[in-house]
């Protein structure tokens, strides 16, 4: 009677943190891949209007990912829907998995309300986002430096030193 209970709990566990893991997988690549989304949207706004530029992104699925089907909301909601461009980004704004994503839009939002240089714009943020997956990866990588001195310690150094203690002793 328990394995049973037990089943159902697990199952239950697993399908309702499921959604919650594909939604993180997704931010996370949106995260990886925006800053390169957003310097070739920096090439392309000189030449091309918001909604052709997030439409050329959308086109792009191979190599923007998740990206690319977020601003595939948008594209879809202009085009197909008949809504509003800042609407659409406000649709989106609400509805990405990702922070980073938020804050792009948010200030997007701004840039093409104001009027402002939108080139100006994706050439900051671009910046803005590199500089912040940098210094992600350099906490990263000194958390791994951290692990690995401890297993050295733990694994390697300890073993040695109980071995070279217990032949002095006996």
């Amino acid at each position: 009677i328990a394995y049973p209970v037990i089943f159902f709990v697990l199952g239950y566990i697993a399908g309702v943190s499921h959604p919650i893991v594909k939604l993180r997988q997704r931010a996370a690549e949106i995260d990886i891949k925006l800053p390169h989304a957003i310097t070739y949207m920096q090439a392309l706004s000189s030449t091309m209007p918001l909604v052709d530029v997030l439409e050329q992104i959308y086109r792009e699925r191979e190599l923007y990912g998740e990206v690319s089907e977020e601003f595939g909301f948008i594209v879809k909601s202009v085009r197909l829907l008949g809504m509003d461009v800042i609407e659409a980004i406000k649709d989106l704004m609400r509805n990405t998995p990702s922070e980073s994503m938020k804050e792009f839009l948010e200030g997007l939002l701004v840039a093409f309300e104001t009027g402002s240089n939108l080139q100006k714009y994706f050439s900051e943020k671009a910046n803005y986002f590199r500089e912040y997956a940098r210094k992600k990866l350099e906490l990263h990588l000194k958390t791994l430096e951290l692990l690995a001195e401890v297993f050295v310690v733990v694994f390697v150094a300890m073993p040695i030193f109980l071995i070279v203690m217990s032949a002095a002793q006996g």
